[in-house]
């Protein structure tokens, strides 16, 4: 209901129930506390980083996307809008913003970095010792085929032996 309620009031104003006369003096203007700025602006950061990594939560005002509000806004020149500081105001949070994701982007490679530095150093085998190690790996095939052989046919015992080389 109150979604129904929110989407009505962006779309015909929250004064949409009032007589005639009092809509004006109901009517909210963009610079209300209950209008979101940065959605006046164009971008809402609330609204725009919801549900990822950088989530910043909740409006902290409850203020609104009124669209009535931006519409009023983008009618006025750039001038206007600059006297207000809502633009000035955004960027400057969206910097701030754009400072911690890079911060944790530095703190995640450093991280990775001292991982990468922990790891133990694999040994290259020479050739001598990869074909060595062929053919160890196909001895214990061979053993372990044999060594189910024996116990599909009954000669358990002479299979754990041959499981234990």
């Amino acid at each position: 209901m109150d979604a129904a309620r929110a989407l009505l009031d962006s779309l015909m104003g929250a004064e949409r129930n009032a007589a005639l006369e009092d809509r004006e003096k109901l009517r909210r203007k963009f610079w209300d506390r209950t209008v979101c700025k940065h959605y006046l602006c164009g971008l809402c950061p609330y609204e725009l980083l919801a549900q990822t990594r950088s989530d910043v939560g909740e409006h902290k005002t409850a203020a609104e996307h009124d669209l009535r509000c931006k519409q009023e806004w983008e009618s006025l020149t750039a001038e206007e809008r600059k006297e207000y500081g809502y633009e000035y105001d955004l960027l400057e949070w969206m910097e701030q913003l754009v400072r911690q994701c890079d911060e944790r982007i530095a703190m995640s490679k450093r991280r990775l970095e001292e991982k990468e530095e922990e790891k133990p150093i694999e040994k290259k085998l020479s050739e001598e010792e990869a074909e060595k190690v062929l053919q160890l790996r196909a001895q214990m095939d061979q053993l372990i085929a044999k060594a189910e052989n024996l116990g599909e046919e009954g000669k358990v015992e002479e299979s754990m032996q041959i499981t234990a080389q």
